[in-house]
């Protein structure tokens, strides 16, 4: 990301990976991607759009990159084990 972007006050939790990617999200005003409760509430009072696992995954399977409902379901399984998915965003995933 470009040197001119100042993220004011950014949580020390976060990397400097993190906050690049925050930078990118500002400079190229494009989503971006994480599971992480804090870089998605800095991003989000930023004005980026965030997104993580479960919606990139419902993204690839709308979008016809996972083509079978068995291997998107699978994947959520998958998905589950290493995140919690709340009943309303299983709901959400399981749409068309």
């Amino acid at each position: 990301p470009s040197d001119d972007i100042i993220l004011e006050s950014p949580p020390v939790s976060l990397s400097s990976a993190d906050l690049s990617i925050i930078k990118l999200g500002l400079e190229y005003k494009i989503p971006i991607a994480s599971d992480d409760k804090t870089i998605r509430q800095f991003a989000k009072n930023l004005g980026i759009s965030i997104t993580g696992s479960l919606g990139l995954l419902k993204s690839l399977y709308q979008n016809k990159i996972i083509k079978k409902r068995e291997e998107y379901m699978s994947f959520l399984d998958s998905l589950q084990k290493d995140i919690y998915i709340s009943d309303e965003l299983k709901k959400w995933a399981l749409e068309d």
